[in-house]
């Protein structure tokens, strides 16, 4: 458990900014969205995701990266980064098909189906790794 301890904190870290820049952020009308003569405002899900989400998975990146995706933790953050990051990707490609269609609704469902994608292939890696530490 005292390897995993640096992992957990850095992740609870990660969180902590992402709900105190949230904190600081909410009821901004600077923070809303207008697009093509439509408004659409942020609500507090979906800025916390974003925050929180998209540093969690750039920092877990970094350090898979370094670790060669080879610790549980690390591949347990990124399995939440992407996911929080693919939410945020879903609810921008809703707001998107009500403003339009065209190439950036093919662009951002790509870039959902590639999160997905590594969702199930870091699931499947820390599957595996997992069962080969209990054997041990």
């Amino acid at each position: 458990m005292h390897r995993y301890l640096k992992d957990i904190l850095l992740f609870g870290l990660l969180l902590l900014t992402g709900f105190i820049l949230w904190n600081f952020f909410v009821g901004m009308t600077a923070l809303d969205i207008q697009l093509h003569d439509a408004y659409f405002v942020l609500d507090w899900t979906s800025s916390t995701f974003l925050i929180a989400g998209l540093l969690t998975f750039f920092f877990f990146l970094a350090r898979g990266l370094t670790r060669r995706f080879s610790t549980l933790l690390t591949n347990i953050g990124l399995i939440v980064g992407l996911s929080a990051v693919s939410l945020i990707l879903y609810k921008f490609l809703q707001m998107l098909l009500t403003v339009s269609g065209g190439t950036a609704v093919y662009f951002v469902s790509g870039l959902n189906v590639l999160c997905v994608f590594g969702i199930l292939l870091l699931a499947i890696r820390t599957y595996r790794h997992w069962r080969r530490e209990l054997s041990r």
